[in-house]
C-alpha cells in the first residue's frame, strides 16, 4: 500500500474543519451586511462604505479559504485511486503520461496531482521525477514474487507487498507480506 492512510485522514478532518470554521462566519458576515444595508438604507455615509469594503474583504478571504480546502479535499479523494493505479502496475514505473491517460486527464494534471500527493507525503514509497514515478517499496535484490490466480490458474508477476489484476480474467490479486 502507497497510501499513508493516517496522514490522508488528518488532512481531511483539517480541511473540513476550515470549511467549516469559514462557511459559518461567511453566513454570518453576509447576513450582517444585509441587515446594515436594509437597516440604514441608501445612507451614503463614509462609514458604512468602509465598513462595506472591510466585510467584503473579509467575506473575500473566507471564501478563498473554503475554495482552497474543497481544492484539497477533492485531491485527497483521487489519492486511493492513484494508490490502486500503483499497485495495479508490474514494473514499478509509472509514467504520468499512462497515468493521464488512465484516469481521463492530461499529463500536465497528472504529474501536478502526484507531485502534490508525494511532497505532502500523501503517497509512501514513492520516487516522483520529472517524466514517471518509481516505487521505493522493496530494498532487497529480490523485487518480485508470482502468484497463481485463484479464478485462472495464471501466474502473474507482482512486486512483494503489492498487488496486481491476472493479465487472463482481470481477478485482483494481492501479496500478502509475512
Amino acid at each position: 500500500m502507497y497510501t499513508n492512510n493516517a496522514r490522508v485522514t488528518a488532512a481531511r478532518s483539517v480541511n473540513v474543519m476550515f470549511i467549516w470554521g469559514a462557511a459559518v462566519p461567511l453566513v454570518i458576515l453576509f447576513f450582517f451586511e444585509v441587515f446594515i444595508l436594509t437597516y440604514f438604507g441608501e445612507s451614503d455615509t463614509i462609514l458604512l462604505l468602509f465598513l462595506f469594503a472591510f466585510l467584503g474583504l473579509i467575506l473575500a478571504g473566507l471564501a478563498g479559504v473554503i475554495v482552497l480546502c474543497a481544492r484539497n479535499l477533492r485531491r485527497l479523494s483521487r489519492v486511493r485511486l492513484y494508490n490502486s493505479l500503483i499497485e495495479e502496475d508490474h514494473d514499478g514505473i509509472l509514467t504520468y503520461e499512462s497515468i493521464g491517460l488512465m484516469l481521463g486527464i492530461s499529463e500536465a494534471k497528472a504529474l501536478k496531482e502526484v507531485m502534490w500527493m508525494v511532497r505532502r507525503h500523501f503517497l509512501i514509497n514513492l520516487t516522483a521525477g520529472r517524466t514517471a514515478i518509481r516505487v521505493d517499496l522493496i530494498p532487497d535484490k529480490s523485487e518480485f514474487v508470482k502468484l497463481t490466480c485463484s479464478t485462472c490458474g495464471a501466474t502473474v508477476s507482482v512486486r512483494k507487498g503489492g498487488g496486481g489484476r491476472c493479465d487472463s480474467c482481470g481477478t485482483y490479486m494481492r501479496d500478502e507480506v509475512r
